[in-house]
């Protein structure tokens, strides 16, 4: 049963309805009321425009997929299919990993997800990999450019053999 303020709301409720009603009340329509008292229109529209806005941004895959399962309640009609479900999660993931899931065509929503953790993890790999092999490189950005520009150039060492010298004594 419910308790604290909401268990007040559903006594005083019950009270206003004749007992027919009362017993005839489906689930449904006690989340309609339950929901209409503690879950406003307004924080309902906040929450669906939330979802509808969602993007992986700086978050790891694993705290998006959190989030778009906690938000998409808010817009069931837009994930109760589940090629739908699927397209939402792509449409918000990072537009390198985007690219590389969304050309599989996957049809369900966790085929998706397991799809864009692999590349994630992958990616994370190659970005590991080249930078330690840029970390090996020169660094030439740092150098400066006015040493460099003359310190390899050969010295002028006078006339070549076989040429003659137009010297006059």
């Amino acid at each position: 049963m419910l308790s604290g303020r909401a268990g007040h709301w559903w006594e005083s409720a019950s009270r206003t309805r004749i007992e027919d009603e009362q017993n005839n009340l489906s689930w449904a329509q006690f989340k309609v009321e339950l929901t209409k008292k503690y879950f406003p229109q307004a924080l309902q529209d906040y929450k669906e425009s939330e979802f509808l806005y969602l993007v992986q941004g700086e978050m790891e895959i694993t705290e998006y997929e959190r989030k778009f399962e906690e938000l998409s309640r808010y817009a069931t009609y837009l994930v109760s299919i589940e090629l739908m479900k699927a397209r939402c999660f792509e449409r918000g993931l990072r537009p390198e990993v985007r690219q590389i899931v969304s050309s599989h065509t996957l049809p369900t929503f966790r085929a998706v997800v397991k799809m864009a953790q692999t590349v994630t993890f992958s990616g994370l790999n190659v970005k590991v990999q080249e930078q330690q092999y840029d970390s090996g490189k020169r660094n030439w950005q740092n150098q400066n450019r006015n040493q460099i520009s003359g310190q390899f150039k050969r010295q002028n060492q006078g006339p070549i053999r076989g040429q003659s010298s137009n010297i006059i004594p």
